[in-house]
């Protein structure tokens, strides 16, 4: 019996997320040196019609390769996304790994809710240890909520993609 789609049956067995390995084609599965590091999903406010920008640090055993995958979707009425890349130094890179670590510091009780704001998510692989939290708005209260790593985090994409700060939130 051959088995055409070993990864996905991998992942199911493992308790990892077989969507997770599917929709990672370009970064790929995390491995000690390779593929996505995390993933952070920022869907903005109404007054941006909620058009959700995703970025995903991507490493490579060859440093200077490793960069920053953006997706997003033009307006909100459009059906496809925008793909890049940006590439990152290494320098770069591990600033993003330690801003990363730095985000996972959230408290997991965080229960603010508003009526507009944006959302911000933040998806990550270790080991066998698959995780995603999604926050609304971390500029409100940032510290109180423990979110200041996940903003920096966030900001810190948003201007390394060469987006217009203005239209983060």
């Amino acid at each position: 019996m051959i088995v055409r789609n070993w990864p996905a049956i991998f992942l199911l067995l493992s308790g990892i997320p077989a969507y997770a390995h599917a929709k990672d084609d370009v970064c790929g599965f995390r491995s000690r040196t390779t593929g996505t590091v995390f993933s952070m999903s920022i869907s903005r406010s109404m007054s941006f019609r909620n058009t959700p920008v995703e970025f995903k640090l991507c490493e490579r055993k060859e440093p200077s390769q490793s960069f920053i995958l953006i997706n997003s979707y033009p307006t909100r009425s459009s059906k496809t996304s925008v793909t890049r890349q940006v590439r990152v130094d290494e320098t770069t890179f591990v600033n993003l790994v330690s801003l990363y670590e730095k985000a996972l510091e959230y408290d997991v009780r965080d229960d603010a809710l508003g009526n507009d704001g944006s959302g911000w998510c933040l998806e990550t692989t270790r080991g066998f240890t698959y995780s995603k939290a999604c926050f609304w708005s971390p500029e409100y209260n940032t510290e109180e909520r423990h979110l200041t790593g996940m903003l920096t985090l966030g900001r810190t994409l948003w201007h390394l993609a060469g987006m217009d700060a203005d239209r983060l939130y």
